[in-house]
């Protein structure tokens, strides 16, 4: 019995657990989809060397970059690049990766399960981190824990294809769905900190741990006093305070910073007071220009 047929040259086929076939047809170097129902439909247009579908019946696709997930809904995502000879790729039901390259004598796995990520230290980290969340599982994800320490880490969706997320908690997200989210490290005080946002119910797979330094240390600040008036006021001896005309005309001026009063001393005006005066008392009277 034949399932499905017009292929020029199919080399590569995967099955989901709704029964929907996928076929890589080498001949016009496409990826083609058949529901059980029959419909068929592109998935993509690439050379594949490798196929394979999990639970979520999201499928993935390996070529000589590395290996892109199409999900159910949502954007595409390159869960691995690299590669030599790359010839084959299965999955397991935690949506964790398996890559076989015949430049190779062992099999590589990609953890999906739990990602961890260090924003480095102080100024000189990662200001943000960005991904995409899918749900590979064959359950709803019906949120995620609260992220605990806010000062420091907050988790936002992407600027495409955003999570759904208020307060940093992950809303629902459908079995094959993926969206894009962004986390930031932010905050002052020193040493590390860290905190793990994990999904709901609780028997569902997978978490992500962030963590970074933060680098405390005295900040030196310069504070500018202004709008003083007048800017800087000058003064002069009065004229008429040249006591009783006896006395020279001695003019002096003075700047006054603000906060200080700097003055001047007169000299001493020894010379010009007649025998038999008594030297009068010096004085300061200072009159605003």
């Amino acid at each position: 019995m034949t399932v499905a047929s017009g292929f020029s040259n199919p080399t590569l086929i995967a099955l989901d657990n709704s029964s929907d076939l996928f076929v890589y047809d080498q001949g016009v170097g496409k990826v083609f989809k058949i529901t059980y129902l029959g419909v068929q439909s592109t998935v993509a247009i690439v050379a594949a060397t490798g196929l394979a579908t999990e639970a979520a019946r999201d499928v993935y696709i390996q070529t000589s970059a590395g290996v892109t997930e199409y999900p159910v809904t949502g954007p595409t995502t390159t869960v691995y690049s690299g590669g030599t000879t790359p010839n084959g790729i299965a999955l397991d039901g935690n949506g964790n990766l398996y890559i076989s390259d015949a430049a190779t004598t062992g099999i590589l796995e990609v953890q999906r399960t739990a990602v961890a990520y260090n924003f480095g230290t102080g100024s000189s980290g990662s200001p943000t981190l960005t991904g995409t969340l899918t749900d590979a599982g064959n359950q709803d994800v019906t949120g995620s824990n609260t992220v605990t320490n806010t000062t420091n880490f907050a988790v936002v969706a992407g600027s495409s294809n955003g999570c759904t997320f208020s307060s940093s908690i992950l809303g629902a997200q459908a079995i094959g769905n993926a969206c894009t989210f962004s986390a930031n490290f932010v905050g002052g005080g020193s040493g590390l900190v860290s905190d793990v946002l994990t999904y709901l119910p609780a028997s569902t797979t997978g978490s992500l741990t962030m963590s970074g330094t933060l680098q405390g240390g005295s900040v030196g600040t310069t504070t500018t006093i202004g709008g003083q008036t007048p800017l800087n006021p000058s003064y002069t001896l009065c004229a008429g305070e040249a006591l009783a005309s006896r006395l020279p005309l001695v003019e002096s001026s003075v700047t006054v910073v603000p906060d200080s009063l700097v003055t001047q001393a007169l000299p001493a005006p020894s010379s010009a007071i007649p025998k038999g005066v008594a030297r009068p008392p010096t004085m300061l009277r200072f009159c605003l220009l």
